[in-house]
């Protein structure tokens, strides 16, 4: 991927724990589509310090399912869109009075469009997890999980702008607090 797409993405913390099924037209870069890459189910864990996603420090362990992601390259070599998903179980963990809670994955599908600017847009529906800093707008720390829709522009600096929401919000650090 693109420095810049990767840079876009950085505040949107796209976590490999939901997914859903979802159809995109893919007829901008069709010519240039590359096969999709399937990643195999695996365990991944991760220690957060306090602000990274919420206050306090703590872990998440996700796993169980498959990943897959799938490139759409223009016919100059520029990565038009992305579009990624997977299934399995998140599990988050508060480090500091160890409440934990589980979320089993309903699905989740993301496209991402870069700008010639380096900006990405990202379109998510299903189960999506995101995290804000304190440099994005709304200001972070603040994970999240929508279930339903999500549009969240990065610049290629890396800060996200949430540009609309539809259905639920479920603030993930309460959920552990």
């Amino acid at each position: 991927m693109a420095t810049t797409a990767n840079k876009g993405r950085r505040a949107l913390a796209w976590i490999t724990a939901l997914t859903f099924g979802m159809a995109l037209g893919v007829a901008i870069a069709a010519p240039a589509a590359a096969k999709p890459i399937r990643v195999p189910p695996n365990t991944y864990t991760n220690t957060l310090a306090a602000g990274e996603r919420c206050e306090f420090a703590l872990r998440t362990v996700s796993g169980g399912g498959i990943f897959v992601e799938r490139e759409f390259i223009d016919k100059d070599g520029n990565l038009v869109h992305t579009i990624r998903g997977v299934t399995n179980t998140f599990t988050i963990t508060n480090l500091e009075n160890n409440k934990t809670f589980t979320l089993q994955g309903k699905g989740f599908s993301i496209r991402d469009t870069t700008s010639p600017d380096g900006s990405v847009t990202s379109y998510g529906s299903g189960h999506i997890l995101f995290s804000l800093s304190p440099a994005d707008v709304p200001a972070g720390p603040s994970w999240l999980m929508v279930v339903g829709r999500v549009v969240i522009t990065g610049t290629a600096a890396g800060v996200a702008t949430v540009q609309e929401t539809h259905g639920r919000t479920v603030d993930l650090c309460a959920l552990v607090t």
